[in-house]
């Protein structure tokens, strides 16, 4: 259900670009996306909890749907995504911020435009990430944990 949601919003949102008058490429920003991508690996790297973080999305993406996970460690994988879902708005922040100060450093008229893009560019996929990524993973954990503890 929430897969279904977050593709809904993806199609609306392409929409209102395209008619808004601008292309899809206007929402793709690859510096900003990797930025993103590499702040969130070493979050997982240094946390120490990798394990989990491959735990998490094997059991997600497991072919078999009667796979066995135990109540403990559906509610560790249910933590880290939770929390990796709060870091990741976090990190959008700081690189948007790091985008305006670039702005703010350099106040030349042909930077600014470009510049601002990034930095809203980058807090769109924090916010993507967060919502369409790691909070569903998150629920999906979490009810795991909630029947299992229940029955």
């Amino acid at each position: 259900m929430l897969l279904l949601i977050d593709l809904t919003f993806i199609v609306i949102t392409l929409f209102v670009v395209i008619i808004g008058g601008g292309t899809a490429s206007l929402c793709i920003d690859c510096p900003g996306f990797f930025a993103m991508i590499l702040s969130l690996l070493l979050f997982v790297i240094g946390s120490g909890k990798w394990s989990v973080f491959w735990r998490g999305l094997k059991y997600l993406f497991a072919f078999r749907r009667n796979s066995t996970t135990d109540v403990r460690q559906a509610l560790e994988i249910f933590r880290f995504f939770r929390t990796l879902s709060i870091v990741s708005v976090l990190f959008g922040g700081f690189w948007s911020i790091s985008g305006l100060l670039v702005i703010l450093s350099n106040l030349n008229p042909q930077i600014i435009g470009s510049a601002l893009a990034v930095a809203i560019l980058t807090t769109f996929y924090s916010l993507a990430l967060s919502l369409m990524v790691f909070l569903p993973i998150s629920v999906h954990f979490g009810s795991i944990s909630r029947k299992n503890y229940n029955d």
